[in-house]
């Protein structure tokens, strides 16, 4: 039986404060999963922003997450929809309108869902701040739990009951995919940080 196969797409600059969220999300995310059996394929990738060229990547995904930094609640985990917005147009898309765009071209995944991480600060050159550093543990926690359900449903339920917010956008340049075949099959501790994270192709 074909496991599912599950895109998560982490979105931010990690030389701007806690817009690195989404870059160490999918580098804390890869270390729990990296030499584990996970009921889903799962790949990983961390850029600066969502492009046109990432429908080919939804085109290969039963179900997407989008992870990003953001500046409403704490934690925020809900059902994406498809919706054309202003980002259209513009050098990077919204989720959102990357999910539209794949479904006119019938790419889109079966499900999608977006995390949301509150950010404070967003300046070039700062580190992590200790306050997001809490966040993005426990919305580790949460996803890695849903990875092992098969299942964001039940670890959206336990996430933050705050509105959708919409996700910052860093200027920057692309960065080359990180692609990992990866899987799991019990949750371990994901608070620590990994040295580097681990590069591999589908």
């Amino acid at each position: 039986m074909n496991r599912p196969r599950w895109l998560v797409l982490c979105i931010g600059n990690p030389s701007r404060g806690d817009d690195a969220l989404g870059p160490l999300f999918a580098e804390r995310l890869a270390h729990w999963a990296e030499g584990r059996t996970l009921p889903v394929d799962l790949t990983i990738l961390s850029e600066y922003q969502c492009q046109i060229e990432h429908v080919l990547d939804l085109a290969a995904a039963d179900l997407a997450l989008f992870v990003d930094a953001g500046t409403g609640g704490d934690i925020a985990l809900t059902p994406l929809a498809p919706r054309r917005d202003h980002s259209l147009t513009s050098h990077s898309l919204s989720p959102a309108c990357l999910l539209a765009l794949a479904a006119e071209l019938g790419y889109g995944p079966h499900e999608a869902w977006l995390l949301v991480m509150r950010g404070e600060m967003f300046e070039l050159g700062a580190p992590l701040g200790a306050a997001a550093e809490t966040r993005l543990a426990a919305a580790l926690r949460q996803v890695c739990a849903g990875l092992q359900a098969v299942s964001l449903s039940s670890a959206a339920s336990t996430a933050s009951p705050i509105p959708v917010v919409e996700s910052l956008v860093m200027p920057g340049c692309m960065m080359s995919p990180v692609r990992l075949p990866l899987s799991s099959t019990d949750l371990i501790d994901i608070s620590s940080k990994s040295d580097s994270l681990p590069r591999s192709k589908l």
